[in-house]
């Protein structure tokens, strides 16, 4: 067993996927639930897979469904809460692994099972919403000691089973024997049923992203509409890229040439006239067969060639999508849409309607993932990680979205919605009971909330207004990269200026840190084209991008000191991912140059690790401290947060990652400027605690976040927090420390556990 068990050991990803469809299946809960167990023992080997499932108003926990054991014990075996390993799983909420489960005190023997033979055991608590929903076990007839490895992923498959059950237990009155389901990464939480608007460009679906054929003279008329359009917009590209990069205006030169070249323009004609193809699927077809051309051949600068053809098929279709006639025929339009794609760019999250679109899916990215950040910020349900969910996908379907468990239901029935509409009236009791409790009382001085500094974390620009209606009165963090890719070629200084003294007008008696442009990673303007890099997170980007391109750099500065000088406000500068202290230096430079010697307070992104051995030569130069949680987490740990086959070893409460913020802390509390944390942790209530513990007093939240933060800080009693320190930073695992932040939370507010 040993021996088969570890080479199983790389398969328990493999099988999360599967476990979906077992879910939502065909049959009963209860057969459901025997397909998924039976899937777990088979394909990972262990001689028995069983679920027990918490019964609440029993106490106890039932035997649901078993792989291994007597099937006549299922809905018989009642375990109460803390008796017998299994039980102890659950009360304990702490994992149990027994080579020789007999020897334990704590095992108890059920002879309707049939387990005498069993040797081994393994007993994992599944948790949903931070509670125990019940247990899973495993079991060998062997002796077996059970891995590091095994351990882990039990703890993860616990954790994915927990929906899975929960699934499988809400389907029990559907009436439909058969319900289509698809399983990803929950980054947005909500509830939401529409038809689905399927966003792709990839050539091999314009048939389903493109509509059909609507006469010569109107396919014509749009190609050419289109070609007028790209002409301009690359026109104005070559003027403003040859003042800034004139190899970058080459490019866009030779874009020009293509649609100028009169051998495509014919082929496009052709595939029209004569083959009666749409203006889109036309221009695909030609494009694609150039792209195809130039990406076989072996010459290195021909197949970059093949990459710029593609951005220019793409600029084409978007153009002609922008007359609302590729994507769907009339008949598939609607008010509310969800958008289902392979992956969205920030660029393309901001071409959406978000007055129509309800939810977003994609294949790839995420929790922390810039289209999760903005999905979070538009306040609408989202599912990343979704795998292969277009290809299953027509027009017509219609979806629903639960952004809370990250399950998919492809044409759910009236039964099934009626049940999610019940939950999402649930929470939004939850949330206006938490609202309340916020409304007109004083702040306790006994409790955290009076010594904590929240700031609003901003990018959008919507998001202005959320803030001050959510009563923010400053801005630790306004992300300027997303302004710019709302754009499809550079801004002019007067609408960036604009936009910069409507944002600091918003604030008029607090602060407003800016952060210049951060573009590079997974983050691009269309407009401003890049090298392609082997590790782009690791490259050319943020600051350093900066520097080399001094005169984007200098505008961007040009166009805030003119917004100041307007609102007669002082911005704040945020540089960032500095890694030297002479690219702060060097941006000081040319900001006094740009502003003929007007300072204004200048401060740092901490993001990469070596940043924490170097704040006292840091703090030195800059004016005040912003962690930004998301890259340093993704640097420390070495977990690329949009790859969904690693995202299990990523935790914002990983040790590592927790003993790296305190030692900061420190070390910027002996440096004696002003500090505040921006990431993703300030915003989620588990993680914004553990930063508490830490020493942390000044956060920066998106504005949708705020009201369960803001709850959290008035529950929680001051004298709590120094307690915790100690056993927080003491912790070898994040699910231990999880708990035990959990368990404080569920005392002390209990309206977010």
């Amino acid at each position: 067993m040993q021996g088969a068990m570890s080479e199983n050991i790389r398969h328990y990803l493999e099988v999360f996927r599967s476990l979906t469809y077992d879910a939502a299946g065909s049959g009963t809960p209860h057969e459901r639930l025997s397909r998924l167990v039976s899937r777990v023992a088979t394909e990972l080997r262990w001689d028995v897979c069983s679920i027990y499932v918490l019964d609440e108003a029993g106490g106890s926990l039932v035997l649901t469904a078993t792989h291994g054991l007597d099937h006549r014990s299922v809905g018989r075996i009642r375990i109460p809460i803390a008796e017998g390993l299994v039980g102890c799983a659950a009360s304990e909420e702490k994992p149990i692994f027994l080579a020789n489960a007999a020897q334990d005190a704590r095992f108890r023997y059920f002879p309707e099972t049939g387990e005498e033979r069993f040797v081994s055991m393994a007993a994992v608590p599944m948790m949903r919403d931070g509670r125990v929903s019940g247990v899973l076990t495993v079991q060998t007839v062997e002796p077996y000691e059970f891995s590091t490895a095994d351990r882990h992923f039990l703890e993860i498959l616990a954790q994915h089973i927990a929906q899975v059950v929960d699934v499988a237990l809400t389907l029990r009155s559907v009436r439909s024997s058969r319900v289509h389901a698809f399983h990803g990464t929950a980054v947005s939480p909500g509830i939401a049923e529409a038809r689905v608007h399927l966003f792709e460009s990839s050539p091999d679906r314009i048939t389903v992203a493109a509509r059909g054929f609507r006469g010569l003279d109107f396919e014509m008329k749009l190609f050419e509409k289109a070609m007028s359009a790209a002409l301009a917009e690359i026109n104005q590209l070559v003027h403003q890229l040859n003042s800034i990069s004139p190899p970058a205006a080459q490019i866009f030169i030779a874009h020009r040439m293509m649609i100028e070249d009169p051998m495509f323009q014919q082929d496009v004609r052709k595939h029209i006239s004569k083959d009666s193809e749409s203006a889109p699927r036309a221009v695909a077809k030609v494009m694609n067969a150039y792209i195809e051309k130039f990406a076989s051949i072996g010459n290195p600068v021909l197949q970059e060639k093949s990459s710029d053809l593609k951005g220019l098929r793409d600029t084409l279709l978007r153009l002609m999508m922008d007359e609302k006639v590729t994507r769907f025929a009339p008949e598939f339009e609607e008010e509310n849409m969800v958008v289902v794609a392979r992956e969205l760019t920030p660029q393309q999250m901001f071409q959406l309607d978000a007055s129509k679109v309800v939810a977003v899916l994609t294949e790839k990215g995420s929790e922390s993932s810039h289209v999760a950040i903005i999905a979070r910020a538009l306040n609408f349900p989202a599912i990343v990680g979704v795998e292969a969910i277009i290809d299953s996908l027509h027009p017509e379907d219609r979806v629903l979205v639960d952004g809370a468990s990250g399950y998919v239901f492809v044409n759910p029935d009236e039964d099934l919605k009626k049940q999610y509409f019940a939950r999402m009236e649930e929470n939004r009791r939850r949330v206006a009971s938490i609202d309340a409790e916020l409304t007109g009382a004083a702040i306790p001085p006994d409790r955290v909330e009076s010594d904590v500094f929240l700031d609003a974390n901003i990018g959008l620009p919507f998001e202005i207004e959320e803030a001050t209606k959510k009563s923010f009165t400053a801005v630790g963090l306004f992300r300027t990269e997303f302004f710019y890719m709302q754009h499809r070629m550079w801004p002019d200084e007067k609408v960036q200026r604009a936009f910069y003294a409507r944002l600091l007008n918003a604030f008029p008696t607090d602060t407003v840190a800016i952060r210049l442009l951060d573009i590079g990673g997974d983050k691009f303007l269309s407009y401003l084209p890049a090298a392609r890099e082997e590790n782009p997170h690791l490259g050319f980007r943020s600051v350093r991008l900066l520097l080399a391109n001094p005169e984007i750099l200098r505008s961007q500065i040009r166009a805030i000191h003119e917004a100041a000088k307007e609102t007669g406000k002082i911005p704040r500068i945020l540089v960032p991912m500095v890694t030297h202290t002479w690219e702060l230096v060097a941006v000081k430079e040319i900001l006094l140059d740009v502003t003929q010697g007007v300072a204004y307070p200048m401060g740092i992104m901490v993001e990469v690790p070596g940043a924490l051995f170097q704040i006292e030569e840091f703090a030195a130069e800059a004016d005040f401290i912003s962690i930004g949680t998301n890259d340093l987490a993704q640097y420390l740990l070495a977990v690329d947060r949009n790859n969904a086959r690693v995202n299990h070893l990523s935790h914002p409460l990983h040790p590592s990652l927790l003993r790296a913020l305190s030692h900061l802390r420190k070390s910027l509390a002996a440096a004696g400027k002003p500090y505040s944390v921006c990431g993703e942790m300030a915003g989620d209530p588990i993680s914004a605690m553990a930063l508490l513990i830490l020493g942390y007093r000044h956060l920066t939240i998106a504005p949708p976040r705020v009201s369960e933060i803001r709850y959290m800080l008035r529950c929680l009693p001051k004298e709590l927090l120094p307690t915790m320190a100690d056993p927080l930073l003491s912790m070898g695992e994040a699910g231990i420390s999880e708990k035990i932040l959990r368990l404080a939370l569920r005392e002390h507010a209990p309206l977010l556990a």
